[in-house]
């Protein structure tokens, strides 16, 4: 399975080093969005940046045969900060990407060459190893919805379901943080779709009582561009 990388939280002379470094195998880094030295780790402002870094090229891809739909699983991983300072990288980007923690101690303090390159060394192994788990996760969201699309919880629209919707983001936010498991996250995902309210003919029932039926297809990123035909994380 091939996956579309954005790198983020490394700082400027790490960065660049990572990248020119990063493997070709199975993998493709669209772009590292670095961090200049002496800024917070993360922030908003930081997290829009990272949005539309990968906004941008997915949909140049789209655009670029729009009626073939691309071959998009967008993973964003991120140097971790060992605490919640990466809140807002979820917060902005949702479910479209499987995003993972990347935790490589010294990473951000390296200085001299030494220091970068063990960095460099330590990123690419521990993205490899982040890299294995989001393609185990990415089959379980492709099972979901191609084999189970009526009940899914994946597939609803995020506004029409209000809070209830936030069980389903911490589901796979849990996921992705913590390297779950497959099977751990499959009967997840159907524990929390078995929550959420339904009618007598088990379809989901949102806010103002509006019966949702599931697309044929997954019909479009909610996030990433209006013409993305297939989700960034499953297709």
């Amino acid at each position: 399975m091939t996956v579309s990388v954005l790198f983020a939280g490394l700082p400027n002379h790490v960065n660049s080093r990572f990248v020119d470094r990063f493997p070709s195998n199975g993998a493709c880094l669209i772009g590292s969005v670095a961090m200049k030295p002496g800024t917070e780790r993360y922030t908003p402002e930081y997290a829009d940046r990272v949005f539309e870094r990968a906004a941008k090229v997915l949909k140049r891809r789209t655009d670029s045969d729009w009626r073939k739909p691309p071959s998009v699983k967008l993973v964003v991983l991120y140097l971790d900060a060992f605490d919640d300072g990466a809140d807002c990288l979820f917060e902005r980007l949702g479910i479209e990407a499987m995003i993972l923690p990347v935790q490589v101690p010294g990473a951000w303090e390296a200085k001299t060459g030494n220091q970068v390159n063990r960095a460099v060394r330590g990123l690419l192994r521990e993205s490899e190893r982040a890299l294995a788990a989001a393609r185990d996760l990415m089959g379980v969201v492709n099972q979901e919805i191609n084999s189970r699309r009526n009940k899914t919880c994946l597939l609803l629209p995020e506004g029409n379901f209000g809070r209830r919707f936030r069980d389903v983001t911490e589901c796979v936010r849990e996921a992705s943080a913590t390297r779950l498991a497959a099977e751990d996250f499959r009967l997840r995902l159907r524990e929390v779709a078995e929550r959420l309210p339904k009618d007598s003919k088990r379809k989901f029932v949102g806010q103002r009582s509006l019966v949702f039926n599931q697309p044929r297809r997954c019909t479009g990123s909610r996030r990433f561009g209006e013409r993305m035909e297939d989700c960034p994380v499953a297709t």
